[in-house]
């Protein structure tokens, strides 16, 4: 038997924290942007609240949905929506637990059947740039609501082969004769990987290693112009609120690329379960290639330790330099999926108005 209940005495995903990590590490494809301290370093806005859904089977906790409510000022009045929360890297990535269509979907028939305070839902799908989200939208659909999808942010996803010589038989000619080209720029000097990936507080692995994030901090200063640095200062200074708890969680990877013992591109990632997502990658403008020479020796370092896929989030390669076709990634698209509660005419225009966004 699956059960909702509403946690209405909650405030903050971290009043959950053992249950919540007793789920995230049974959730599949987790990442720590689903870890309830990832969520607190991204606060909600003025007037907006969490709002807790646990689902259970059987009287045994198997998902967690938190969302967030807010009221927007909309073309047509007022208008009261659940949503995922968001960051600067996309929003909340979907259920935490071992069932996760499950979860979402006994969730929203509670929303629907149970809960008249909304009106409407939008939560977040991530699919092929040529793909049509199914997961959000059968789950609005099985529960008897119209749904509609609206594409909102961009990634790039990398599916890492077994070897490294195989990374490089799935892409193109001229792929392969840009990378030789790189490397062989390098070889003016000595190029060296360092990689910082502690296995966490479960493992007795918790030292924060400061040093690696004083090297990035050489490159806020290189950047072409003051909006830039500042840009980019702002997002280093979030990761560096939240490194102590990535790397308790065992999630904080980081790397760096030296040209002569000098730092010439870094990358903050995240990663869990042979994934890993990029949240911040910064280069030298004045040293070209420097990026892609990053991505290319980290991608396989990441070979070599046996992971499957690498991310690049929305926002996270922000004003740098990279040859995106030379890496030939697969387009992500973050969708929208929104459904209005009422089918009169003013929720058909609303729909309407949303699609032209």
């Amino acid at each position: 038997m699956i059960t909702v209940q509403e946690l209405h005495d909650v405030r903050h995903p971290r009043e959950l924290q053992h249950l919540w990590h007793s789920l995230w590490k049974r959730t599949p494809r987790a990442t720590f942007r689903q870890t309830p301290e990832f969520l607190e370093q991204q606060p909600i806005g003025s007037g907006q609240r969490w709002r807790m859904l646990l689902v259970s089977a059987w009287n045994r906790p198997i998902g967690i949905v938190p969302l967030v409510a807010r009221t927007e000022r909309r073309s047509l009045g007022t208008v009261r929506v659940l949503s995922a929360s968001q960051s600067a890297w996309g929003l909340f990535p979907g259920p935490v637990g071992p069932h996760s269509a499950t979860t979402l979907n006994a969730a929203v028939r509670h929303l629907v059947n149970k809960d008249d305070s909304w009106d409407a839902i939008e939560l977040p799908e991530v699919v092929a740039a040529n793909k049509t989200p199914h997961r959000i939208f059968n789950s609005l659909s099985t529960s008897g609501l119209t749904a509609f999808r609206r594409t909102d942010r961009q990634l790039q996803g990398v599916e890492l082969p077994s070897t490294w010589s195989q990374f490089w038989a799935n892409r193109d000619s001229a792929s392969r004769s840009r990378w030789r080209e790189l490397d062989q720029l390098s070889h003016g000097g000595v190029i060296q990987l360092i990689r910082f990936r502690p296995n966490g507080a479960q493992s007795g692995e918790t030292d924060r290693d400061w040093s690696f994030l004083k090297m990035a901090t050489s490159l806020i200063g290189q950047q072409r112009d003051e909006s830039q640095i500042q840009q980019a200062q702002a997002r280093f200074n979030e990761l560096l609120a939240m490194h102590a708890a990535s790397v308790d969680e065992g999630c904080a990877d980081i790397v760096v690329l030296l040209l002569d013992s000098a730092p010439i591109a870094y990358a903050y990632n995240v990663h869990c379960h042979s994934r890993v997502e990029t949240l911040h990658l910064l280069a030298d403008p004045n040293i070209s290639g420097a990026a892609d020479l990053l991505i290319g020796h980290m991608l396989q370092d990441e070979i070599a330790r046996g992971d499957s896929w690498h991310v690049f989030l929305p926002s996270s390669t922000t004003g740098v330099a990279i040859d995106w076709p030379m890496w030939q990634p697969a387009p992500l698209r973050e969708t929208l999926v929104t459904h209005y509660r009422r089918a009169d005419t003013r929720s058909r225009l609303l729909r309407w108005l949303d699609g032209k966004q």
